[in-house]
């Protein structure tokens, strides 16, 4: 029980670490000028009228491919172990 709650506990003070080093970045205060760039260059770039649309569809969407993948990975097995316990 106690290699458990270590492990945990190693698991949430890394998490934290990582968000902390994400939102105090030095490279975060140079993120406005992509901002400013995707804002001017949205439609052209990707040909969607819609500035979210082009960010999710356009500048992103091998990770957005990505991430659906995982979910549907993750659906699909708590679904078999669900119906194998009944």
């Amino acid at each position: 029980m106690v290699n458990l709650r270590l492990a945990l506990y190693i698991v949430v003070v890394g998490i934290l670490g990582v968000l902390l080093l994400v939102v105090y970045h030095p490279a975060a205060e140079r993120s406005d000028g992509i901002a400013r760039y995707v804002e001017a260059h949205a439609r052209e770039d990707t040909g969607a009228v819609n500035l979210v649309s082009s960010i999710y569809l356009g500048y992103r969407i091998l990770d957005t491919l990505g991430e659906t993948i995982v979910l549907l990975v993750t659906v699909s097995g708590i679904i078999a172990v669900l119906e194998r316990r009944q």
